[in-house]
């Protein structure tokens, strides 16, 4: 059960999509959204501004860096007062906080306390980024330990999902609340299964079971697992026009604190789609 939505909204494209995934999974679930905004303090007081400032010939004097908190805090309060007026259409309960401090964990301080997080999967500046996955993103799928729903560049209605299932605990918990939305919804969906000929009867029998407590019908796909599992998860997404990947944040032997399920951060990277994640 979704009860309350921590939702982090911020300029960039894949940030501002979050509010329209946000009224959706709310509209579901009865869920209070609770917006979140950061004013990343690396912009405005770290070492990256000062040199940047310099380097144009600006001198990066405290009322220019106030100056720029300033048009965040304007911008940012823009977002938050039009997601408010969005809930209220949705009669959705909502609060809004606008912050200053790092972004990963702002989020991370205020994700015990609710049942889902919602984010950007790139913020803004993206296109200058080196990286393929957010490091904001990377560092909440690690610590977080609550669901997070990952949101694309653009809005997907969700109706046709696709789960990822290797028999871990997390990938279990990935199944499990699949089935919660589809019991409550008409999502569509398939149970992804990669291995071999033993595995996929082991884990087929699993997923039925788990499914059947919801009186879902998800049907049962299996790849041999010749190629990579993050391919296999990204292609039957794509044979499918599945417009949902719901998987484990980890499979079999991860590394709790210090990395992210490779295969996860692999399908996070590549995928168009939205990427719920499970603990």
């Amino acid at each position: 059960m979704i009860d309350s939505i921590l939702a982090a909204v911020d300029p960039s494209d894949h940030g501002i999509r979050v509010m329209d995934y946000s009224i959706q999974v709310g509209s579901i679930f009865g869920s209070s959204i609770q917006a979140l905004s950061v004013i990343d303090s690396k912009k405005v007081e770290g070492p990256g501004l000062r040199d940047y400032l310099a380097s144009v010939g600006l001198d990066p004097d405290m009322t220019y860096r106030t100056k720029v908190e300033t048009f965040y805090q304007e911008k940012l309060g823009q977002l938050l007062q039009e997601f408010q007026s969005r809930c209220q259409e949705a009669g959705l309960a909502y609060e809004s906080s606008l912050e200053k401090g790092v972004v990963h964990k702002m989020i991370c301080d205020r994700a015990s306390s609710f049942d889902l997080i919602i984010m950007g999967k790139l913020g803004e500046h993206a296109e200058w980024s080196a990286d393929s996955l957010g490091g904001s993103v990377s560092h909440v799928a690690r610590r977080a330990k609550k669901p997070l729903l990952i949101t694309p560049k653009r809005h997907i209605p969700m109706a046709n999902a696709l789960v990822a299932y290797d028999g871990s605990s997390f990938s279990r918990s990935a199944l499990e609340l699949a089935a919660e939305i589809g019991g409550r919804t008409n999502l569509r969906g398939a149970v992804l299964i990669v291995g071999g000929e033993d595995k996929h009867k082991k884990l087929t029998a699993e997923a039925a079971k788990v499914l059947a407590n919801d009186s879902v019908d998800f049907e049962v796909i299996t790849r041999p697992g010749e190629g990579e599992v993050a391919s296999e998860i990204l292609n039957a997404g794509d044979t499918m026009d599945a417009d949902l990947i719901i998987m484990g944040a980890y499979g079999h032997g991860r590394i709790h604190n210090l990395i992210l399920g490779s295969t996860t951060e692999e399908v996070i990277s590549r995928s168009r789609i939205p990427v719920l994640l499970r603990h």
